[in-house]
Formats: C-alpha cells, structure tokens, sequence
C-alpha cells in the first residue's frame, strides 16, 4: 500500500518526475531554445532516426525546453525521440514503456501485472487494496477518537515518551482525508463503467485525408498559424493525430494554464473547433475522476496536498510496525496507554 501510494507522488508529477529519472534522454542542463519554435524542423529531425517512418505527435515538454516526438518504427512498436528546440539535435530515443515513469505508473495502476498481460487481476488486486486502505484508515481514526476532544491533539507535537505513537497518529490523521478520497477514486478508475463520471461526450470529427509521414511533406507550421492568428491567447505545445487520417489536433495552453485542443483542418488549414477535452478520444475520458484522485482539481495546492499525502503511508506502516513489535514485546508485561 505504502509504496503504491508514494509511487502517487511522482505520477502526479509526471513530466518534472520523468525528466529527472531519465536525465539524459530530457537533455537536462543543454541550452534550450526561448523563442517561437519551428515544429517542422524539429519533426525532420524526429524522423531522421534510422528505422523512423511515421511521427504520431510531436510536444514541448518542461516549458518548451524539450520537444518530445513519438515515433512509429517499421516493427510498429513506437518509440519516443526527444529533440532540443534550439538546435534540433536529437537528445535520446527510447521505448517509453521501459521508462521508470512508465514502470512506476504501472505499478501504481496494475502492480505491474498489466506487463505480464494480467491487466484483469491488477484491476482486483488494485481495488481490494484500495478497500483496504479506506478500511484501515478509518478504522485508525476510531482507535485515536479521543474521549476529552482537545485542539491540541491536531497539532505535530510529539512527546518524548510516546514519539512513535505520536509520528503515527499524526501521519494518518493528516493523511486521512486525501488518501480516503484517492483510494476511493481509485476504486471508480479501475472499473470500466464509472471512469465516466462527470465527463461529457465529444463528438469526433474526421476529414479524410492522407497521413503525414516521411514520404509527405511536412507541413507542421502551417497548421500552427491558424491558431496563433486566430487565438493569440493560446500558447502551442503540440501536434497531435499526425499519422492518422483526419484532422489535425493543435495542443496549446491559455494563459493560466489550462490545456485546449484545437482541432484544424488539414486541406483547408480553417480551425474547426476548439475543446477543452480531447475530442478523439477513443475512450472514456476519466479527466474529472483523475481531477479528483490527483487533487489537483482544487488547482497547485490540491495537487501539493495530495501529493505529500502520498508520502506519509510509509511513515504509518513504519511507525505502525514499531508499534506493533513493541506492543508484542510488552504483551504480559506494563499495558500500552490508549492511543488517544
């Protein structure tokens, strides 16, 4: 339980926690380009690897420092190709599934079975811990209720006499509210039909044309301009759905931050619509669930709250451990105090 909830803490900080876990492939302390980038250069670059044939979406990454590409190669296993925006040389290549993002992410969404291809059992597995969880920590705060409610009690203070029950008491009190509502959002993002909830449907919209590939002239610029033209507010980030035949997807930034899919049309370069959810989703959009077990549906803060909450299980189970050895030492000798 401990290490799928800390394992929380870098997923909700996915791209500065992948950026330093693979350090080399981000191209961490290189110069990085400020000014307006030129994705069609960049995606020349991308598909210079040897074995490249189609690019699939193109991003800037860490505020524009890194641009990342995704690559489909001729054994059709995609690959990512990080680019430097500045000069255009290529960073790394990597299969992301190898990652340690990657590998944590499925930890803490499977127990790494989805790679044994038991993806059916780490859903159960990953729910009966996330009962678990709701259980033990409601049942932590029982044991603690107080008989005499002091304010006191809320405060990190801990008593020379009783600095493990206290680290322990105070871990799962702080711990309680945030974590209670990441396991139970949890328990709806491993069943199928409530990943749903709270979200709208989008209607796709496809034009059919040719995809983009080595053998088509890039044109990544052009579909860039429209929506700085038109929408000067929004910052670009990305293209999307490169390989695919329809339109294209333009991803970009607002001026607080908040994501929009641009969607134009690759023959008439004209925008069709502007979402602020991904309109070719194939499947259910869990964005408000993953909102509300991320916390960062209550903005940076939320964020911040649940991810160090994430952290504080370890110290629990340790501290719940040492508890327990000791009480089991003592057992027939001087009575434990009540935890309150």
């Amino acid at each position: 339980m401990a290490l799928i909830a800390a394992s929380g803490f870098f997923i909700s900080y996915w791209g500065a926690s992948d950026a330093w876990f693979d350090r080399s492939f981000y191209g961490v302390g290189r110069s990085h380009a400020t000014h307006a980038v030129d994705f069609d250069q960049l995606a020349r670059a991308a598909l210079s690897v040897p074995g490249a044939q189609r690019l699939k979406i193109i991003t800037l990454q860490r505020d524009g420092q890194t641009a990342i590409a995704v690559i489909t190669f001729g054994d059709r296993i995609d690959r990512e190709v990080s680019v430097d925006p500045a000069t255009a040389t290529i960073l790394g290549v990597r299969d992301p599934q190898n990652a340690v993002i990657f590998r944590l992410y499925s930890l803490h969404t499977r127990l790494m079975l989805d790679r044994l291809g038991f993806d059916g059992l780490g859903r159960v597995a990953l729910i009966v811990i996330a009962v678990n969880t709701i259980l033990l920590l409601l049942s932590g705060v029982v044991l603690w209720w107080p008989r005499r409610w002091r304010s006191e009690l809320l405060l990190p203070v801990l008593r020379r006499d009783h600095r493990w029950r206290d680290w322990h008491n105070k871990s799962g009190l702080y711990a309680c509210v945030p974590l209670t509502l990441a396991a139970a959002t949890a328990i709806l993002l491993s069943l199928p039909v409530t990943r749903e909830l709270g979200t709208s449907p989008q209607v796709p919209l496809v034009i059919q044309v040719n995809p983009i590939s080595q053998e088509t002239p890039l044109t990544l610029n052009d579909f860039v301009r429209p929506v700085t033209q038109s929408l000067p507010d929004l910052a670009v980030t990305g293209l999307g759905r490169l390989d695919e035949r329809g339109s294209v997807l333009v991803y970009a930034e607002n001026t607080q931050g908040d994501t929009r899919w641009v969607v134009v049309d690759r023959q008439r370069l004209s925008i069709e619509a502007v979402r602020t959810a991904d309109p070719f989703t194939r499947e259910t959009d869990p964005s408000f669930l993953i909102g509300l077990h991320q916390g960062h549906r209550w903005s940076a803060i939320g964020q911040a709250v649940f991810a160090f909450a994430s952290l504080l299980p370890i110290g629990l189970y340790v501290t719940g451990l040492v508890l327990w050895i000791r009480r089991r030492g003592r057992s027939g000798a001087k009575r434990l105090p009540p935890l309150g």
